[in-house]
């Protein structure tokens, strides 16, 4: 999977605010999110279709991260080009459509 800079950005913030709570929390989210995109690597239409009248969001789907299923991961995959590419990782309870925008 390609990382956007937001993708990178947005796994910065969910780290830090869960280490300030529990490090040791914080540091299996950043291994879980390793390994949550390989089956959708595998299977790039696996996560459901993100709904939204943005035609910019048009093919977007998203996947729960492992063990952490209140965060998504949010990815377009680009089967020409054989590559999922990450667009965001946000927390459920987030406004995400305000967020994909």
């Amino acid at each position: 999977m390609i990382r956007s800079l937001e993708v990178l950005r947005d796994l910065e913030e969910i780290h830090f605010v869960i280490s300030l709570d529990n490090p040791e929390v914080a540091d299996r989210f950043l291994e879980a999110i390793t390994y949550s995109p390989r089956a959708l690597c595998h299977h790039p239409n696996l996560g459901p279709r993100y709904q939204s009248d943005n035609p910019e969001l048009l093919g977007l789907r998203f996947w729960p991260v492992r063990n952490f299923r209140n965060y998504l991961i949010f990815y377009r995959p680009e089967p020409e080009a054989d590559i999922l590419r990450g667009v965001r990782i946000l927390h459920g309870a987030r406004d995400i459509s305000s967020e994909l925008q």
